[in-house]
């Protein structure tokens, strides 16, 4: 994904600047692919550090993120974070923070995930929702108020109710 972005790669490098990786380790054989190829836009990454775990499970995936980060850190001088797609964004917000880099903060890297919290932290910027627990689903959910109801066909996802 990193490589969808080839004109931040080469400006970090122009630089002069080291660019670290930290990604799934089921990217392994891609990444190590590309980088070998010197037309490729990630031959310009220093360093890759495959993490185990599943970045959809708490407590899965940060732990080897934050084991790179912490083995960097004693190595580089680490000057700035990105996150390249949207399953990085809370484990990289919680590096920049302990790296005392700049950040959107840990509230926005963390609600910008959860469509629940965007909506507890953004009520005027937020549709007519109702959010109700897996445990609570059911035909006895639907909000009194309610002239309409859409089920959606996600799981986890609000159902949504319009007023008149």
């Amino acid at each position: 994904m990193v490589c969808r972005a080839p004109l931040y790669l080469a400006e970090l490098a122009r630089r002069g600047l080291k660019i670290l990786l930290i990604t799934p380790s089921s990217w392994r054989e891609d990444a190590l692919a590309a980088a070998k190829d010197p037309d490729h836009p990630a031959s310009a990454i220093d360093e890759v550090a495959f993490v185990d775990g599943d970045v959809s499970r708490d407590n899965s995936y940060l732990p080897g993120v934050l084991s790179a980060a912490r083995r960097w850190r004693d190595g580089y001088r680490i000057v700035g974070a990105y996150a390249v797609g949207e399953t990085q964004v809370e484990p990289t917000g919680l590096l920049a923070d302990a790296l005392g880099l700049r950040t959107p903060g840990l509230r926005a890297t963390r609600a910008c995930r959860s469509k629940y919290l965007q909506r507890w932290y953004l009520p005027e910027f937020s549709p007519v929702s109702l959010t109700v627990p897996p445990e609570g689903r059911g035909p006895s959910t639907r909000p009194p108020s309610a002239t309409r109801w859409w089920s959606s066909p996600r799981a986890g996802t609000p159902a949504r109710a319009s007023r008149r």
